[in-house]
């Protein structure tokens, strides 16, 4: 496994000042409760990830790094990332590194996976992820 830092895409400073960050964070793309499948506000980062038509969210996130909504980072980095959050009613504090990776290729028997991606969820998130050129829903790696 390779790990390199990356120019992120973030949200301006002014961007969180005037709308306010809980505006502008999702639920996981995956949740059917009524946080999930409400209209998003205006500048929420739904509007690009849950999007149907791949060629519109690209066109909304040039429109956002235009506008200022959104900034890209001038210089590579890797993000510290802090999540916590209750199961079970127990408190769970997971800390993480945010970066690109690389993996080499597994054994197909070493490879374990939460769930098996629907097919069609699969491809339209590909499609979204090809039209964007960026992710705004990373995958979660756990290393043994």
């Amino acid at each position: 496994m390779e790990l390199r830092p990356f120019r992120s895409i973030r949200y301006s400073r002014a961007t969180i000042a005037e709308r306010g960050l809980a505006s502008l964070i999702a639920p996981p793309p995956d949740r059917d409760d009524a946080a999930a499948t409400a209209p998003p506000p205006p500048g929420n980062i739904r509007r690009l990830t849950a999007a149907g038509d791949p060629q519109a969210a690209a066109t909304t996130l040039k429109n956002w790094l235009n506008g200022g909504i959104l900034e890209k980072e001038r210089r590579p980095g890797l993000w510290n990332y802090r999540q916590t959050f209750v199961h079970d009613g127990t408190t769970v504090v997971r800390n993480a590194l945010v970066g690109l990776v690389r993996l080499a290729a597994p054994a197909r028997d070493r490879l374990l996976r939460l769930e098996e991606p629907d097919p069609a969820r699969r491809e339209s998130s590909l499609a979204l992820l090809r039209s964007l050129k960026a992710d705004f829903t990373p995958g979660l790696l756990l290393k043994s």
